[in-house]
């Protein structure tokens, strides 16, 4: 029982860091994105991110038939169709490829014509440190997935229902 207690605890430890980077990129995101339809596009990456990692932690997919996630995040809004579709055709896991997009969306920001994608220009000291605290988050977020695939393999293997 022990084991298993720990197992539990260690997956629950992870999701909750990974609730908590996604929380912690959110608040940068609101408050270092000065481009409004570029936050937006960042809010709704975080949120796939979430929903892909849940997904991958039960064995699914967002596309799964099984699974209403994915469908659910058209129908809300915060993925297009085609972006589902993109997600689901991707090779790697899907986590990395909301992380991936992520990163696409931070890359967008920093090359508005005249500095309007962030809230500091160039020219500011804090500047290039703004990206240096997006992407620690991001590398977090990252190993996070890689840190709950122990849990989906002892959860998985042992047969436990996916509900």
């Amino acid at each position: 029982k022990n084991k298993c207690y720990e197992r539990w605890w260690q997956a629950h430890l992870h999701w909750g860091d990974m609730i908590t980077k996604c929380l912690d990129l959110a608040i940068m995101n609101r408050r270092w994105i000065a481009h409004r339809a570029l936050g937006d596009k960042l809010s709704r990456w975080i949120i796939v991110y979430s929903y892909a990692s849940k997904a991958l932690l039960r064995g699914s997919s967002l596309g799964a038939a099984d699974d209403i996630e994915g469908s659910g995040l058209v129908e809300r809004g915060i993925l297009s169709r085609e972006e589902l579709n993109a997600v689901c055709d991707s090779p790697c896991w899907q986590p990395h490829f909301a992380i991936e997009m992520i990163r696409a969306v931070l890359v967008e920001a920093h090359k508005v014509p005249g500095g309007r994608g962030l809230t500091f220009d160039e020219a500011n000291k804090i500047h290039s440190q703004v990206f240096r605290c997006f992407d620690g988050v991001i590398k977090e977020m990252t190993a996070l997935v890689g840190d709950n695939i122990p849990t989906r393999r002892h959860l998985l293997g042992k047969g436990h229902s996916r509900n």
